[in-house]
């Protein structure tokens, strides 16, 4: 995957989703739409993907952004290479599921909220965060 077109976009309605597509020949590819939470700790901008456990963190939001593009850069290659089997199990661990119709359509199963991110790291409830969504080509 390595590089990969990525857009924010403020519409947090939409459902997550990842759409998998692996090829005997030809270029295996990911899209997907993750939610994203930006979190001020006072030292560092943090950009999380609770998804799929993923963050980034910074001195600047930019910083954060592209630490997070990287790791998930990095993931999205070591999952194209597992197997069927392997690469549902690992997603499951972060409650994705397989579409009803489709063996390439992952699903989350469990909305995550601010609430719930703010509970998972022992935050406040007044700590400012902002959700976005990211969409990966």
């Amino acid at each position: 995957m390595g590089d990969f077109k990525s857009f924010v976009t403020s519409d947090i309605e939409k459902p997550e989703r990842l759409y998998i597509r692996r090829r005997k020949r030809g270029p295996k590819t990911i899209n997907a739409i993750l939610k994203t939470f930006t979190i001020n700790d006072g030292t560092f901008i943090v950009k999380l993907i609770p998804a799929l456990n993923i963050s980034g963190y910074g001195e600047t939001e930019s910083d954060a952004e592209s630490m997070l593009k990287e790791i998930l850069g990095d993931y999205f290659d070591s999952i194209l290479e597992l197997k069927h089997y392997k690469l549902i199990h690992d997603l499951s661990k972060y409650g994705w599921k397989l579409g009803p119709y489709s063996k390439k359509t992952f699903k989350k199963t469990i909305p995550i909220n601010k609430d719930i991110v703010l509970n998972e790291f022992g935050l406040p409830k007044n700590t400012p965060i902002k959700e976005s969504m990211l969409q990966v080509a």
